[in-house]
């Protein structure tokens, strides 16, 4: 008999795969172009976005964070194991948006993706394959 958990685990490991790459490749987003290397990270152009595949529910970021860099917007996400992928806007000030992968509310894994135009301004890393997992560097 096969235990709700284990389903549960076949889930989130089938979203991570669908979101990331393997974590010893660095992870990557297939569509959005590179940006450049900061941190360790790679950043893309476009807004990270937050999604469950099962059921459309989408999720802003967890919380925004003031940062000198783009580059202290990785450590930011680095130093919390909640955070799986930041955006970082330059602003006046650098705004560094955090995001978990995963609905505190209702404990389900949540899809990032990257929306890409020529109008957003901001651009988007992955930080760990997963949440609470290995680090993309």
């Amino acid at each position: 008999m096969i235990s709700l958990s284990s389903i549960r685990s076949a889930a989130v490991l089938a979203l991570t795969l669908l979101a990331t790459q393997s974590a010893t490749a660095g992870c990557a987003f297939s569509k959005a172009p590179a940006a450049g290397e900061y941190g360790g990270f790679t950043f893309y152009r476009g807004l990270m976005h937050q999604k469950d595949p099962e059921t459309g529910k989408t999720l802003d970021a967890n919380r925004a964070v003031t940062v000198g860099h783009i580059s202290d917007c990785a450590q930011v996400c680095l130093n919390d194991p909640a955070c799986t992928g930041v955006t970082y806007r330059r602003t006046t000030v650098g705004q560094c948006l955090t995001y978990a992968g995963y609905d505190f509310e209702t404990g389900r894994p949540m899809g990032l993706a990257i929306s890409y135009s020529s109008e957003i301004k901001a651009t988007s890393a992955l930080v760990r394959a997963w949440f609470q997992g290995p680090t993309c560097q």
